[in-house]
């Protein structure tokens, strides 16, 4: 008999009041007038990509490598069976941007 099905979760914010739920919820609990200033000008993916990478990838894509990152350092970084895995990501926008961009091409 197979093992049950097991999830895994952990937290990964990616957002203008922070980056990481330290950040994120620190931002939250401040004592300052209206919603957080955007966009992420200071977010730096340098840690998940690359330089040349980077550059070629659109923000929201590495904003979510950035989260499931973060989301599984979160979870205690466990073992992972590709096959078994994945990730739910929620985000307003989206790429918006660059399919536009896209569109021109």
């Amino acid at each position: 008999m197979p093992p049950p099905p097991v999830a895994v979760t952990g937290i990964g914010t990616v957002t203008a009041a922070g980056v990481g739920h330290a950040a994120f919820w620190s931002s939250l609990v401040a004592d300052h007038d209206g919603p957080t200033p955007g966009p992420m000008a200071d977010f730096d993916p340098s840690p998940w990509f690359r330089p040349n990478e980077a550059r070629r990838t659109d923000p929201y894509l590495q904003y979510a490598v950035a989260a499931a990152a973060l989301a599984l350092d979160d979870a205690g970084a466990p073992a992972l069976v590709p096959e078994r895995s994945g990730v739910v990501m929620g985000n307003v926008y989206g790429a918006a941007g660059s399919l536009e961009a896209q569109r021109e091409v």
